[in-house]
């Protein structure tokens, strides 16, 4: 999506979380978004907004919308054509470590990631090793306490802009263009060599 690489100059890195971003993906079959939200929750920070993207084919999203519904500070979307807003506006996001990761480290939006499949899990491994998300677990050993835990020591912590400012660099939203730009270049060659060929 373009809006990614034109946002990505101009969204400065977080200093402070007051607005947190939660999303799971498209069907999200083991209620994470439930988890995740009910764990923030728990930590009465009314200072702090909370905006949970729901998907339509989630089998949780009307217990998520009950489940936020008492709470004014928390917002639920649906049926977005883009998340490049709600990530340029948030400060943390709660997430799988899926598509959806090159998205946030664009817009420099540090993370919490819990894998959803088996195949996220090295994926999850390697950013968390390079300091760009905090990869809890993988999602069958992840407690609502486990999430309010790192939740409430990621408020805390005084590094946020440094990690910010790391996953902006990681990736810049180019990248689909430089991949287009490559495959042009190497066909103009393969046209030069096989027109050097036929003279």
């Amino acid at each position: 999506h373009r809006g990614y690489a034109e946002l990505h100059p101009v969204v400065p890195p977080r200093t402070a979380v007051r607005r947190v971003l939660i999303f799971f993906g498209g069907t999200d079959p083991e209620n994470l978004t439930g988890r995740a939200l009910s764990a923030a929750l728990s930590l009465a920070r009314r200072d702090m907004s909370i905006d949970v993207v729901l998907s339509v084919s989630s089998p949780y999203s009307r217990e998520v919308e009950a489940l936020a519904g008492p709470h004014p500070q928390v917002t639920c979307h649906r049926n977005l054509s883009t998340l490049a807003p709600l990530i340029a506006s948030a400060d943390l996001a709660l997430g799988s470590p899926g598509a959806t990761s090159w998205e946030r480290l664009c817009l420099g939006l540090p993370t919490i990631a819990i894998s959803m499949a088996m195949n996220q899990n090295e994926v999850a491994a390697a950013l968390h090793h390079a300091g760009l998300v905090d990869w809890i677990a993988h999602s069958d050993s992840v407690t609502r306490e486990a999430i309010a835990a790192r939740l409430k020591y990621t408020l805390e912590r005084e590094d946020l802009s440094v990690w910010s400012a790391k996953c902006r660099e990681v990736c810049d939203g180019l990248g689909t263009e430089r991949t287009i730009k490559e495959m042009h270049d190497i066909g103009e060659l393969q046209s030069s060599v096989l027109r050097a060929a036929t003279d």
